[in-house]
């Protein structure tokens, strides 16, 4: 499992910006799951095994991807890391632990890909 996240800070007047990932939804009622956690709220999605980016979704075989996202008013603070989140497949009593987003690069792959065709070497005469 994975999780990602991203925060978003309510900037300065005048302040510059940056966008960094898929920017945020709306609102928590734009997930499939919210729950209140002191002064913020945690939603989430189970995306299965599809990572969504900007440019589509990517895939991964060995792992099941949540998007979550944290709501709370300008002035809330909390202070999360992945190991504050697990996830039990299947009723099975023990969680798997997350994992920061960057554990799966190496598995993620784009489903519209296809490697080039490598030519058919022809065997060497003796």
């Amino acid at each position: 499992m994975a999780a990602c996240g991203q925060g978003q800070d309510t900037p300065a007047k005048g302040a510059p910006t940056e966008a960094k990932g898929l920017p945020p939804r709306a609102t928590p009622a734009d997930y499939q799951a919210q729950a209140k956690a002191g002064t913020v709220t945690i939603a989430a999605e189970f995306t299965s095994h599809s990572v969504p980016t900007e440019q589509g979704p990517l895939t991964t075989d060995d792992f099941v991807v949540v998007e979550m996202a944290l709501f709370g008013a300008p002035d809330a603070r909390t202070t999360i890391s992945a190991d504050d989140f697990s996830l039990r497949i299947n009723g099975k009593k023990t969680p798997l632990p997350s994992l920061p987003y960057g554990m799966i690069l190496s598995s993620v792959k784009d489903p519209e890909w296809a490697p080039p065709e490598q030519p058919n070497r022809s065997p060497r005469a003796a």
